[in-house]
């Protein structure tokens, strides 16, 4: 019982430490931005960011561009009423 109350204390006083260390972190790279700019900031990416790309095509719409492709390669069309 009291090896176990030892663990959670050890889990939490980690967690404190590993949090202190980390807003100090945060803090000392902010402090760095204001004083010299975001010139020399941690350079980040956004993985979910869609602004600058195409949205994904459906797997139907692929296919029809095939297929319209591959009919105008052939010389057909299939709109024509002939």
């Amino acid at each position: 019982m009291v090896k176990k109350r030892a663990e959670k204390k050890s889990h939490i006083m980690s967690f404190g430490k590993s949090f202190e260390r980390e807003l100090g972190k945060n803090t000392g790279k902010w402090v760095s931005n204001v004083i010299f700019g975001d010139g020399h900031s941690t350079p980040y990416r956004r993985v979910g960011s869609t602004q600058h790309r195409e949205p994904r095509r459906t797997q139907a719409e692929l296919r029809h561009e095939l297929e319209s492709q591959r009919i105008a390669a052939d010389g057909r069309n299939v709109n024509s009423p002939y």
